[in-house]
């Protein structure tokens, strides 16, 4: 069984300048401006499992940070971006093949 991360129902719009994205829930209806680190930790949840996120976020933030320091980034955003309802974890079922 592994876990990925699934968007909530949102409606998302990039605010112009600002480089950050405005979230809007439908579910229970509240406002969150992410900022460029959330908003791409956000952008990488959506069906891909803790490990490819974390993959790609390191690759993505390599310039500017270590491992340790953008592992510590990944896992403070993942947490804001669940407390606030945005993404959340879903176990899927993987098939496994057997050979005999």
């Amino acid at each position: 069984m592994n876990q990925v991360y699934q968007h909530n129902r949102v409606i998302t719009r990039p605010v112009p300048g600002e480089h950050s994205l405005l979230v809007y829930t439908e579910d229970q209806p509240n406002v969150f401006l992410l900022n460029t680190k959330t908003w791409l930790i956000f952008a990488l949840c959506d069906g891909a499992t803790h490990q490819e996120v974390a993959d790609q976020f390191v690759s993505a933030v390599a310039a500017t940070q270590t491992k340790d320091q953008a592992l510590g980034d990944l896992e403070e955003g993942l947490n804001q971006l669940e407390q606030k309802g945005l993404v959340r974890r879903i176990s899927t079922t993987t098939s496994t093949t057997g050979t005999t």
